[in-house]
This record gives C-alpha cells, structure tokens and sequence, in this order.
C-alpha cells in the first residue's frame, strides 16, 4: 500500500508539471496543495484508510511525530478518538504529500535547467527556442528514429544530423515522461 499510496502524488506532480507552464513555479506549487487536499481527502474517508494510514506512520522512520494541533488547531475529547485519529492520519499524509513533492519538483526543475543547458549546448545561437518550443509527453517525440548519439546515462537522446526531415532535436527521459525541442535547420 505504501507505494500505491505515496506514488500518487508524484503522479500528480507529473501532470501538473505537464500541463503548466514549466516557467511558473508559483503557479505549480499552488496546484499541488490543491491535489495534495484532494488526496488526503481520498485516503481518508474510511476508517480502514485511516487504520492503513495510521500503520504506515507507525512505521514510517522519516517522520517520528506530527502536529495535530498544528493541522487542525483542535483538541480532543474522549468521545472524539475517531476525529482524533482521522487528523493524525491526515497530519501524517500532508507531511509526507509535501516532502515528497518538494523533492520531486525540485529534482523536476534541476532536471528541466540541466535540458535546457543541454539544449542550449547543442544547438547554435541561431537555433533559439522559447521555453513554449519545450514539448512534455509520455513517449518520445521523435519516437525510435535514429538518434546521433545519446548521453552516458541513456536518458537524453541527440538527433543532431537531420534526420527528422531537416529538424534537429534534444530528448531527456525523467520521471516516466520525456522532454523534447526540436529545432529546424
């Protein structure tokens, strides 16, 4: 469960870095609070997400306690133990919901600045491109056509001599999808 439960968010992440502009992180830090609330409200609807959630943070090492009060600004009675116990596993999520995606978007955003100095090495000063020039997909632009070459690590791809019908291009795989700017010649 904890994988299903914690990969959810960086698949979020994903498609809000998809879908925004990749310039604006103000904008995509504000969208994945939304998706964060949205996904602890889903895995906490039940008593039996909460009791599973409740069991991940008791065996979570990265997070020895949460605040509650902190959360929820409330205090518990007795007869509250089930609101109680909703908050702690909501307190839990939210923390981890947020470490999570601070490390994701910012491993996203070195990333995209390492592609675009990638980029900006491989191509002339006469080949310019805009930030809107930068396609985000699940598969590969160009698909298998031949590349010129690729980077040690496999995960950018050159097409430097032409090869796409006059078009040179640059393709960097992270995160389950791919990063591409062509430039015509």
């Amino acid at each position: 469960m904890k994988n299903e439960l914690f990969d959810d968010i960086v698949i979020e992440i994903l498609d809000i870095f998809e879908y925004t502009l990749i310039s604006d992180r103000g904008k995509l830090l504000e969208e994945v609070e939304q998706r964060i609330d949205a996904l602890i409200s889903t895995n906490t609807t039940y008593y039996h997400q909460i009791e599973n959630v409740l069991v991940l943070f008791e065996h979570d090492r990265s997070i020895s306690e949460v605040d509650i009060d902190n959360y929820t600004g409330k205090v518990y009675r007795a007869h509250q133990f089930q609101d109680a116990k909703r908050d702690c596993a909501q307190a839990y999520l939210y923390q981890r919901y947020y470490d999570i995606s601070q490390e994701v978007i910012t491993e996203l955003y070195t990333e995209f600045i390492n592609f675009i100095d990638t980029a900006n090495s491989v191509f002339t000063p006469k080949d310019l491109f805009e930030l809107d020039d930068i396609e985000l997909s699940t598969t590969c632009d160009n698909g298998w056509i031949p590349h010129s070459y690729e980077s040690d690590d496999g995960k950018t791809i050159y097409w430097t001599d032409s090869q796409l019908d006059g078009i040179n291009a640059v393709s960097r795989h992270i995160y389950g999808f791919w990063m591409t700017i062509n430039v015509s010649r």
